[in-house]
């Protein structure tokens, strides 16, 4: 068959059709990789701003977010000074719906507490939490554990001092946090009680070393191990 002034044979076509049906199966295992690795990628980066929320929301409110929407809408939590994440979410349908709440594959971030520890989790490309390849974060907050610790314990014990200094030896504060610290509140020496009962882990203050009278330093249990 002879090929026109403007047109192919029909041998030609399908030899160009097939060609390409060729380098369209090459080039679509190739096109879904690219596409997964930037799903990959995407997802790490929103599990490092949520981390870094994360740590944003412990420092205002010495707790943890259980779940992504913590760092969008108010939990009711003290300190709560959000939003720590760009965007919002939907209040037609219940507060739900923020930007940051789901992985590239479209499904949800797990936030994991444990021990004071925050794990991020994706379950990743194939939806199975538990089997590789997941997608694991840690936000230890214990930094901003002991610096907070540490801010308070200079503030008490600054307060120990002075109370020392005007009311030594006729009226010593008592080995007992508590009952020393509401000493001090009630003589002004501090501004309030609940904020300087607890270190930054939860655990009540104690004196150092303990046991002595006169009481001339408190200190965390933390500090002691």
């Amino acid at each position: 068959m002879k090929r026109g002034q403007n047109g192919f044979t029909l041998i030609e076509l399908v030899i160009v059709l097939t060609v390409l049906m060729v380098l369209a199966g090459a080039a679509a295992p190739l096109l879904s990789k690219a596409l997964e690795r930037e799903r990959i990628s995407a997802t790490l980066e929103e599990m490092e701003v949520l981390r870094r929320a994360s740590l944003d929301y412990f420092r205002d409110t010495m707790r943890l977010p259980r779940k992504a929407l913590d760092l969008v809408r108010d939990p009711r939590v003290p300190g709560w000074a959000g939003p720590y994440v760009s965007g919002g979410y939907d209040r037609k349908k219940g507060g739900r719906g923020s930007d940051l709440e789901l992985d590239a594959w479209g499904r949800p971030y797990v936030f994991q507490l444990r021990k004071g520890v925050l794990k991020l989790r994706s379950a990743g490309p194939d939806g199975q939490s538990g089997k590789d390849p997941d997608f694991v974060l840690t936000c230890d907050p214990t930094p901003i554990r002991r610096a907070w610790t540490l801010d308070r314990l200079e503030r008490i014990n600054a307060a120990i001092l002075a109370w020392n200094r005007h009311n030594l030896p006729r009226n010593p504060l008592p080995p007992n946090y508590p009952v020393l610290l509401k000493r001090l509140v009630n003589s002004g020496y501090l501004p309030a009680y609940e904020p300087f009962l607890k270190d930054g882990w939860g655990q009540v203050y104690v004196p150092d070393p303990p046991g002595r009278m006169p009481v001339a330093a408190v200190t965390s249990r933390r500090f002691l191990d």
